[in-house]
């Protein structure tokens, strides 16, 4: 019995081994059990609109995902003996809005009963908003509302305006962003790139087989029988 060459042996196993790569779907990794994000409005008071939660929870929503930035607000009616800042810095602590390393989230604190608010942000915004401008927001947006108990329309106002600064500072667009989903739009899906490697290898292999077979035949077409 002939025996079959090193060669033929090698590449009939690169292409047996890049078929089944190629055919077999890549493997996924378990994913690990993450525990749903907190909401980002918080209306323990009574004072905003559904309409306005359900608006500021989308929009956030999405800017969370084009970004990782967070704006959170909370409403209460006291605070327990705490100032303003004392409960504020609380909830920033305990809620951490925002992505872990980049320190991008706000927090917006009212408290209707005392008639006082407090707005704070994450270090990773201290240059992009700096006191100055937080102070011009709730000045333009807040302000004349909140003394004049609508709280609703002023919170509103603030939530949009932190939210432009957001998409300008990221350069995203959440209501593009929003028609694009409504359209049905899927963002485009990196490729796998061990699926693309067993392509690839099966594409070296078959061509490892034509050189082969091309090479052997013009060197037995000059073979000599004696």
């Amino acid at each position: 019995m002939k025996k079959t060459s090193g060669p033929i042996r090698l590449a009939a196993a690169c292409l047996l081994l890049c078929l089944l790569s190629a055919c077999v779907p890549a493997g996924e990794k378990p994913e690990e059990a993450v525990p749903p994000p907190l909401p980002l409005v918080e209306d323990r008071a009574g004072v905003l609109a559904p309409a306005t939660v359900e608006r500021m929870e989308r929009d956030g929503a999405v800017l969370r995902d084009l970004t990782g930035a967070e704006i959170v607000v909370v409403t209460v009616e006291f605070l327990g003996g705490r100032t303003v800042g004392e409960a504020a810095r609380f909830l920033f602590e305990e809620r951490a809005p925002g992505a872990p390393d980049q320190g991008n989230g706000m927090l917006l604190l009212l408290c209707t009963g005392e008639e006082d608010y407090y707005l704070l942000t994450g270090e990773g915004l201290a240059q992009s908003l700096p006191p100055e401008r937080l102070r011009e927001l709730l000045d333009q947006c807040l302000e004349e509302d909140f003394d004049a108990g609508n709280y609703d329309a002023g919170t509103s106002a603030l939530f949009e305006g932190l939210l432009g600064e957001a998409e300008r500072l990221y350069g995203v667009s959440v209501s593009e962003e929003l028609a694009r989903r409504e359209a049905g739009q899927e963002p485009p899906e990196e490729g796998d790139p061990l699926r693309a490697a067993s392509w690839f290898f099966l594409f070296l292999a078959c061509l490892m087989f034509f050189l082969y077979f091309r090479v052997n035949r013009r060197r037995r077409r000059k073979i000599v029988r004696r």
